[in-house]
């Protein structure tokens, strides 16, 4: 009898430790700080990459590169009409035209 109280009480607290860290887990991912640390949501971003790659008419017509740079160009011009995304290249071309020699 007194075994069995014992297990009942152990598995008691063994469950209600589980549900508090379960809940503790949820609270701090449902937190602002966790979606704003950029990375809450990045499995999102790569799951669609991984899908249009794999569900394309042809995939070998786009690269990830090509996704993501598109994907970037589209988060910069969503912030503002002055914010934009410049391939290396590019950036390179336009640091070399600026340069004063």
């Amino acid at each position: 009898m007194k075994r069995r109280l014992l297990l009942v009480i152990l598995g008691s607290g063994v469950l209600l430790h589980l549900l508090g860290g379960v809940s503790l887990l949820r609270a701090r991912s449902d937190s602002p700080a966790a979606e704003d640390s950029g990375y809450a949501n990045i499995s999102v971003f790569t799951r669609a990459l991984q899908l249009i790659r794999q569900d394309y008419v042809d995939e070998q017509k786009i690269s990830y590169r090509d996704l993501t740079y598109a994907a970037l160009k589209g988060m910069l011009t969503a912030l503002d009409p002055h914010s934009a995304f410049m391939e290396p290249q590019d950036f390179r071309a336009m640091q070399d035209d600026t340069k004063g020699d």
